[in-house]
């Protein structure tokens, strides 16, 4: 039954990362200049500067905490802030998160929804940050080896579509 659900999970987050792979294929580079948003996250325009860093701050540090039983408010409150400009320190963050092996199709929902949101920006800085986790001699075994599951179905669901940046760690 877990096995179906989170086959059913996968399969969801496969297709809406291949719909966000297609439009970010259709979109002109030159859209930065013009004052277009790079990201897929809509701009929240206006409102109190303050209270927006304020939310946008908390999300990140909650990253950190990320694990089955917070996922869905965090994936609510990622839905609701533009970490655009905080997403090296939301990567360093949700990287920071003690996941166990339960914890991994948590992890990998909200790493999709990011991708969704910020394309550009949020596989690179993620897998940089895998990488150096992984290749880090303060990295436990068990540590190293949920993050390479984490990565496998970040491969599954399409966040990735090469793994040929796996084979040297490997």
């Amino acid at each position: 039954e877990i096995r179906k659900q989170r086959a059913d999970l996968y399969r969801k987050l496969r297709e809406q990362n291949d719909k966000t792979r297609k439009a970010e294929d259709k979109i002109d580079d030159f859209d930065i200049f013009e004052g277009g948003n790079t990201s897929n996250k809509p701009s929240t325009g206006g409102g109190n500067i303050s209270n927006a860093l304020k939310k946008v701050k908390n999300v990140s540090s909650r990253l950190a905490t990320l694990n089955a039983s917070n996922v869905d408010s965090l994936i609510q409150s990622l839905q609701e802030c533009n970490l655009s400009h905080f997403m090296e320190e939301a990567v360093s963050n949700l990287m920071k998160a003690n996941i166990k092996m339960a914890d991994v199709p948590s992890f990998v929902s909200v790493c999709s929804l990011l991708y969704q949101q910020y394309p550009k920006d949020f596989p690179k800085q993620l897998q940089t940050k895998i990488f150096e986790t992984i290749k880090s001699e303060e990295t436990t075994a068990p540590r190293r080896r949920t993050i390479l599951c984490a990565y496998s179905d970040l491969l599954i669901v399409h966040v990735y579509t090469s793994n040929s940046h796996l084979l040297p760690i490997l």
